[in-house]
């Protein structure tokens, strides 16, 4: 049975400029933030799809965050991790639980199926003990700040932040891409908003994070501040055209001696919204079936 993900690929029509923008953004970091902006319908989330499923293609890790991710900071950091591995980000996780966790303390427990010796009967000297290797702290996943610590707010965002981005470039060393989805940004709650655009993404203005990429989708298009915009590609999505319907009940199945009069009355009705284009297009290859034809 085909995914709804196969089938929105199998689906797409047009946004070429959009796809080829981001194949060439992949590569390159003169503009490492594409904001994808348009109306309801306009086919957001199938773009979405399609940008994720070509860093697939690419073997670009990728961590996607909905309106139910991002409330808050914390939350965003949390899934962004989550997402490209929890390993580089250890210390990341014990700041967290420094912060969230009452009287928290770092405990590392080592479980072994039995004794572990190492270089038993060995003569050693003039030497010293390195990194334990293969250690994870991992985070508790508590929100609520610790009640027992006055810090404030503004600071306890500051340095889990600061703490994380060092681990994301850690993760995204030896050249391995990192890409981080909003979509529907514009749910965003405004303080969230703010951050990321001053705190998350304020490394990229500098080139600190070379591997990894933003995009961001909504119904508005963002406020972005000058020397921000000079890191930022923006899109606007507009209606689909006649050739882009026509291409569309091709990839629907509809016959081709039909498909431009459809696709002229379809225009008609819908002005070129994708939503409304699949939903009519749904509904006659629905009546054909039922009348056999």
């Amino acid at each position: 049975m085909i995914t709804r993900t196969e089938r929105l690929l199998a689906e797409f029509v047009n946004r070429e400029a959009q796809v080829d923008y981001f194949r060439r953004m992949l590569d390159e970091a003169e503009r490492p933030i594409l904001v994808l902006w348009g109306n309801g319908g306009l086919g957001k989330s199938s773009l979405v799809t399609r940008l994720i499923a070509e860093c697939k293609d690419r073997n670009v890790t990728t961590a996607q965050i909905d309106e139910s991710g991002h409330g808050n900071y914390l939350s965003i950091l949390r899934a962004i991790r989550d997402a490209v591995s929890t390993e580089p980000f250890a210390q990341f996780n014990d700041l967290v639980n420094f912060f969230t966790v009452r009287n928290y303390s770092l405990t590392i427990h080592i479980d072994s199926p039995g004794p572990i010796r190492v270089a038993e009967g060995a003569n050693i000297s003039g030497s010293q003990v390195g990194d334990i290797a293969g250690v994870i702290v991992k985070d508790f996943n508590i929100l609520e700040p610790r009640n027992d610590m006055d810090v404030p707010a503004e600071e306890r965002m500051a340095r889990l932040t600061d703490r994380f981005l060092q681990d994301l470039a850690t993760a995204a060393g030896g050249g391995r891409r990192i890409v981080v989805f909003f979509d529907a940004a514009e749910k965003m709650p405004k303080d969230t908003r703010d951050w990321v655009w001053s705190r998350l993404l304020a490394p990229l203005l500098e080139r600190a994070l070379p591997n990894v990429r933003f995009v961001f989708a909504g119904r508005e298009k963002p406020a972005v501040e000058r020397f921000m915009s000079f890191i930022v590609q923006e899109s606007e999505l507009v209606p689909l055209k006649q050739e882009h319907i026509v291409d569309y009940l091709k990839r629907r199945g509809v016959n081709e001696e039909h498909r431009d009069e459809l696709a002229t009355l379809l225009l008609a009705v819908s002005e070129g919204n994708p939503h409304m284009i699949a939903l009519q297009t749904d509904r006659y290859l629905e009546t054909k079936r039922a009348r056999g034809a």
